[in-house]
């Protein structure tokens, strides 16, 4: 029994030295990182690496890259060490260590130096941002990837400089020829007054010579083409810059806020300006050149007064993303002189500035979204041929514009009165704000463009077309002179904002049966209905008289002092796209009414019909009214000739009607030029030629007589064209 008991003991002893054998393992294995620890005033790791502050001495080991970190005030993660910044004297890079992260040792006033040993491949110039007593960079001569040269940091081959240290006192610099970029943040805030740039520069980085705050002046070699993001951002006593006759980029901020900068000259190279390039800059005066195709907001700084603008074909996006507006490619009030170069003038390029010129360019072909919106321009502005496109309310909103003129040979748009059409005079694109007076919308109208009376303060009186069925949002906004207006039978909806502060509005003439749909308001705080801001409870609305009771039972239009105007004729185009009429309105019983139907070219009038039933045969119809009457005139297709004059000749076609024998006669200078006589049916139909060589008389006498027979044609009316070297001319002539 004493043996086992003894057993026993020897057993639970041996177990006891087995476990703090694995304790002591356990500890050795753990060692190395204690004793480290155990000889540093603080530690930790950082990534894959560790570190340790002793004495002043910061000391970063282990394998691999260090992760990037923050600086003050940013969101993010901030370097372990950072809260022993100012106690850091000296930092040692182990071997080992592959790369320096961002802002790794940003702000550590009191280190000198910095040895780089051969597996750091990466550096980035914020690890010592704000270094203010950095002076040296140092890396054996056999480092793989980095070379220092007077304790500057570059790649291996000296043609990236990669980090100025920012303690350097010298007041002058000249970069090596071998570089041909300069790394991003390269210079920040270096105390640098002068910098010689090498021949063979072509990119400045990302904030590279950011808050240089001493530099005075730079000339930039021809073989730069890029300045990228905030390159040349706060330098606030750069005065004087030069740029390359070769950059095609100016990045983002790139001289923002270059509170000395008061004038400079874009090359012709240049493509793209970035946002807010030259932001917060006192310049007066820029020159955009020819091959400038895009420019950002904020591009230039608010005390800008003249811009010259040459781009031909130049894009610009005017959405802030900082807050969600959009801004004019210039500050109001600028004065913009366009170049005779220009095609594209983009969306909102001039919005608020002052246009000095009436005409615009020939070559343009284009005017962008609100590209004038708000402009202080001459009182009329000239739209040339080539333009094919103009965007939304591109002219909304210029006061002192009373007259948007259109050259006669454009073949998109057209003016009438100094107001806008597209080409066929269907489509209303806006009225001149500094319109004054009253005007009726011609009846070949069937669409407004929104807004196109916008802000049209001056305008008393307006008559709508016959052809309208929609008023669209706030067609009629801020017409505060606004006292009458005449609304067709064929609208059927009146968007949201359409009359927006007509506060002056006092007669209304609906010639509707049915009431247009309104947009209400639908609670306290919607003020987009209708009729906002419109005095409805004194405005008189005048309807047909069979539609009163309709008028008083519907919403918001039941609010006006509502009066029976007379029976109701209303005309309208079987299809708008082939004429249009005339002769919309509320009449008197047994009054005379007349009403007009105009074919579009490529069609003409045939009838007019009353429930199907023909009633008139002439384009001009008039009657007697004794009810509400809905008239459709109809129309065919029908191609025509188009006279074209010969001057310089005499040309008898004889006899007019005929029944067979034709003769033609043409005398003057044009009697030996005649190449072909040409007959047509009214439907455009050649039916007949005759060649110069074949039956006129090719004689130089004093005049050429020539006998046509047309006795197989039938009866009707036919087109005789005579086509000579100096032009054409058509002439209509009766067969019976």
């Amino acid at each position: 029994m004493k043996k086992i008991t003894n057993f026993k003991l020897r057993v639970t002893s041996y177990k006891l030295q087995v476990l703090l054998a694995a304790f002591v393992l356990s500890a050795f294995c753990f060692l190395p990182f204690s004793v480290f620890a155990q000889d540093c005033d603080d530690y930790g790791t950082t990534g894959p690496l560790e570190w340790c502050l002793k004495d002043g001495t910061l000391t970063i080991s282990g394998e691999g890259e260090m992760p990037d970190y923050v600086a003050d005030g940013q969101q993010g993660e901030m370097p372990p060490w950072s809260y022993y910044r100012e106690s850091i004297y000296t930092i040692i890079i182990e071997t080992g260590v592959q790369s320096i992260g961002k802002c790794a040792f940003h702000y550590t006033p009191n280190l000198p130096s910095i040895t780089l040993p051969n597996s750091v491949s990466k550096v980035e110039p914020s690890a010592f941002y704000q270094c203010s007593n950095f002076i040296s960079f140092n890396v054996a001569s056999d480092h793989n990837a980095l070379a220092t040269e007077n304790g500057v940091l570059f790649n291996k081959s000296k043609t990236t400089l990669i980090c100025f240290p920012v303690g350097k006192t010298d007041n002058s610099y000249i970069i090596p020829g071998s570089v041909t970029s300069i790394g991003k943040c390269a210079f920040t805030r270096c105390l640098l007054t002068s910098i010689t740039f090498p021949n063979n520069l072509t990119s400045i980085g990302r904030a590279a010579f950011q808050w240089c705050c001493y530099l005075t002046s730079v000339t930039l070699p021809n073989s730069v083409t890029n300045i990228d993001t905030m390159g040349f951002w706060g330098c606030i006593y750069l005065s004087s810059v030069t740029l390359s006759n070769s950059l095609t980029n100016i990045g983002r901020s790139a001289f923002a806020d270059c509170d000395s900068l008061s004038s400079i000259t874009l090359p012709n190279s240049l493509a793209s300006i970035g946002d807010a390039a030259f932001g917060g800059c006192p310049l007066t005066t820029i020159t955009i050149p020819e091959n400038v195709t895009s420019i950002g907001i904020y591009a230039f700084g608010s005390k800008l007064e003249t811009v010259n603008y040459n781009a031909i074909n130049c894009s610009y996006n005017p959405y802030s993303p900082d807050n969600g507006n959009l801004y004019s490619m210039f500050s109001n009030g600028v004065a913009v002189s366009i170049g005779d170069k220009v095609q594209v003038i983009p969306r909102y390029a001039f919005s608020g500035c002052n246009i000095s010129s009436t005409t615009l360019p020939n070559s343009l072909t284009s005017i962008g979204e609100r590209a004038f919106r708000s402009c202080h321009t001459a009182p009329s502005i000239t739209i040339p041929n080539g333009v094919t496109s103009i965007g939304e309310e591109a002219f909304l909103s210029c006061n002192n514009l009373t007259a948007i003129n259109v050259e006669n040979g454009n073949n998109a748009y057209s003016s009438d009165d100094g107001i806008l059409y597209n080409k066929a005079k269907t489509t209303l694109i806006v009225c001149p704000a500094g319109k004054f007076g009253s005007y009726d919308i011609p009846n070949s109208v069937t669409h407004i463009e929104k807004r196109a009376f916008d802000y049209c303060t001056g305008l008393s009186s307006i008559i709508l077309s016959n052809g309208i069925t929609e008023i669209d949002t706030s067609t009629f906004e801020t017409c505060y002179s606004l006292d009458s207006i005449t609304i067709p039978s064929g609208v059927a909806n009146i968007k949201a904002r359409a009359f927006w502060h007509c506060s002056k509005l006092a007669s209304i003439s609906c010639y509707a049966l049915t009431p247009p749909a309104l947009y209400i308001a639908n609670s306290p705080y919607d003020y987009d209905g209708t009729f906002e801001g419109v005095p409805i409870t004194t405005c008189v609305l005048t309807v047909p008289t069979s539609a009163v009771s309709l008028y008083q039972e519907a919403a918001v239009w039941k609010d006006f002092i509502i009066e029976a105007g007379g029976m109701l004729v209303y005309p309208k185009p079987v299809d708008p796209e082939q004429g249009f009429v005339n002769g919309n309105g509320l009449y008197n019983g047994k009054s005379t009414a007349t009403v007009e139907a105009i074919a579009h070219k490529g069609y003409r009038f045939v009838n007019w019909t009353k429930d199907g039933v023909v009633v008139s045969s002439n384009s001009s119809y008039s009657f007697t009214v004794t009810e509400d009457v809905e008239l459709v005139a109809h129309f065919e297709e029908y191609v025509g000739i188009d006279e074209l004059p010969i001057t310089n000749y005499e040309l008898r076609i004889y006899p007019n009607p005929t029944t067979g024998e034709l003769r033609i006669e043409v005398a003057g200078q044009a009697r030996n030029d005649v190449v072909n006589v040409e007959i047509f049916d009214i439907y455009g139909r050649q039916m007949s030629q005759i060649s110069h060589h074949c039956g006129l008389d090719p004689q130089p006498k004093s005049h050429i007589s020539n006998q046509i027979d047309i006795a197989h044609l039938p009866a009707g009316i036919y087109f005789v064209k005579i086509i000579t070297e100096a032009g054409e001319v058509v002439r209509k002539v009766v067969k019976e």
